[in-house]
């Protein structure tokens, strides 16, 4: 089967590859521009899961600080800093 043309898309949600650094690098930088101390990759990991937008709220909410008003520039920066980082970090998970 030829697919010259096509492009194959996978929904890199941990299920594949292991993309947590990533999306939790992308949720440190919009806290740490609205002065909140970024987290580990360990303390971050159980927020993600159900998209930038209860990322974002979930990484605001355990901080205890308030999330501010241009919810919806900080869910767009998420998404684009964590696919245009991508391949910095996210790697393939290893069988042991």
């Amino acid at each position: 089967m030829n697919l010259d043309g096509y492009i194959l898309a996978f929904d890199l949600d941990g299920t594949l590859v292991d993309s947590a650094p990533d999306i939790i690098n992308a949720l440190n930088v919009v806290l740490q521009e609205q002065g909140v101390k970024p987290y580990l990759l360990d303390e971050a990991r159980p927020l993600i899961g159900r998209g930038a937008m209860e990322l974002l709220r979930r990484g605001f909410a355990l901080a205890g600080a308030p999330w501010p008003l241009s919810r919806k520039n900080h869910c767009l920066t998420v998404c684009w800093i964590t696919t245009s980082s991508i391949s910095m970090t996210t790697a393939s998970f290893t069988t042991a």
